[in-house]
């Protein structure tokens, strides 16, 4: 992957990697739908049913009229907006859920060198953590200082910056390294290069499949964090919000 960062910087890749995983989601995403459009079907005929009954006892012919158009509006518009976003919602931490990841190799970089604002603050806010405190707490903030994107930025720095997986990975590892160094924990994390599961799918190989060019280069596989045998995902977490599995 990172023969291919200056070339997808110069071309702008960014909009093309998100609509690569998007299509790769919506796979997925057709069945949930299904299922879906069916309990919103469902729960149609139930509001239908009890507006029925309710007509049956309403006394003015008037008033049952427009209580029928208002009512009938309101509760199908109602019902198809949450019904919808039900069904999204619930697509979403189905698959999200069941996200995992498979190690390939090590990542032979250098460490990065962290800004000494950096380093204070990494210091004063991991104060008697934890090993999972600060491994947790790495992942959050490696998630706050950078934003995904196929451009590079400066890492180790106390602000926003552009990374791809593999810089969030090389920072993420390096802020927890230096955790654990100042509260004397014995671990160590690394960047690691691997494959990104959906289920069982491995969406690295669908995309780079499924795509041309040094885009299908970019996404051949991804960039995570290994500390001493446990696995965490910034960059996904920091897109979807959600914790990667480790692929057994």
């Amino acid at each position: 992957m990172a023969d291919v960062l200056d070339y997808a910087s110069q071309q702008g890749d960014d909009i093309g990697i998100y609509i690569a995983f998007i299509l790769a989601f919506l796979i997925y995403l057709i069945p949930v739908g299904f299922v879906g459009y069916w309990a919103i079907k469902f729960v149609g005929y139930m509001i239908k049913s009890y507006k029925q009954s309710s007509i049956k006892k309403s006394t003015t012919k008037q008033s049952l009229c427009f209580k029928y158009r208002v009512d009938s509006r309101n509760k199908k518009f109602t019902v198809w907006i949450i019904g919808i976003l039900l069904c999204i919602y619930a697509a979403f931490k189905v698959c999200t859920y069941n996200i995992y990841l498979s190690k390939i190799k090590d990542r032979n970089t250098e460490p990065i060198e962290l800004s000494q604002s950096l380093k204070g603050r990494i210091q004063k806010e991991t104060q008697g953590m934890d090993k999972a405190e600060v491994i947790d707490y790495s992942v959050k903030l490696t998630a706050k200082l950078l934003t995904f994107s196929a451009t590079q930025g400066k890492l180790g720095n106390n602000k926003e910056s552009k990374a791809n997986c593999v810089g969030y990975a090389r920072l993420c590892a390096s802020i927890c390294n230096y955790g654990f160094r100042q509260n004397h924990i014995q671990a160590k994390a690394k960047p690691v290069v691997g494959y990104v599961y959906l289920w069982n799918i491995n969406l690295c190989k669908l995309i780079s499949h499924n795509t041309s060019g040094k885009l299908s280069l970019f996404t051949k596989d991804h960039d995570f964090v290994d500390i001493n045998g446990k696995f965490v995902d910034p960059c996904i977490y920091d897109i979807l919000n959600v914790e990667a599995k480790q692929k057994e």
